[in-house]
C-alpha cells in the first residue's frame, strides 16, 4: 500500500487497531477531540496523579482545583484560574478519557518545588511500579548538575 497517496487514509481496510495512553499529561483538546478520541481508538488509558498541577490544566474542573493542589500553596493562582474560567468555558476543553484509578499516596508536604518534582514524575514511577535509584527526579537532574557528557 502507498500510503503517501492519500495520507488522510493510511489503513483503508481498517485492518490497524491503535491504542492511546496517556500519563502526566495536560487536556489534549476540546470536547470534539475528546470525542473523536472515543470513536478512534480501540483502547486509552490515562494515567493522572491527582496531586499533580500538569494534569488539572486547561478542562475546567480541573483548572478550579489547582489553587488547592500541594497543600494550597498555589492558592495565590486562584485569581487567574477564575480570570481564565470564561475563555475555559468557551473551549470545552475535555480530557479523551477518565483516568484511572491513583492507587499510591502522593507527597502533600514540604517544599512547593520538592511536591512538584515528586507528584509530577515519580509518583508516576512508583505507580507504575519501575521508579528506582537510577530513574527518579533526583537522578535526572542530577545528570543536568554534572554538566555536558
Amino acid at each position: 500500500m502507498n500510503c503517501s497517496a492519500d495520507p488522510g487514509n493510511w489503513d483503508p481496510e481498517n485492518r490497524e487497531a491503535l491504542h492511546l495512553a496517556t500519563f502526566a499529561a495536560p487536556t489534549p483538546g476540546n470536547d470534539h477531540f475528546a470525542q473523536r478520541v472515543r470513536q478512534t481508538m480501540t483502547s486509552t488509558y490515562r494515567l493522572a496523579n491527582p496531586d499533580d498541577l500538569v494534569p488539572h490544566v486547561w478542562e475546567l474542573d480541573e483548572a478550579a482545583q489547582i489553587p488547592g493542589l500541594y497543600g494550597g500553596k498555589l492558592a495565590g493562582l486562584s485569581t487567574v484560574v477564575v480570570s481564565l474560567k470564561p475563555w475555559l468555558e468557551q473551549y470545552s476543553y475535555q480530557h479523551e478519557c477518565n483516568a484511572e484509578k491513583w492507587r499510591l499516596e502522593t507527597l502533600a508536604d514540604g517544599s512547593l518545588f520538592k511536591q512538584i518534582g515528586f507528584n509530577h514524575l515519580d509518583a508516576y514511577l512508583q505507580e507504575l511500579r519501575i521508579r528506582d535509584e537510577r530513574l527518579n527526579t533526583l537522578a535526572v537532574f542530577k545528570a543536568i548538575e554534572s554538566g555536558p557528557l
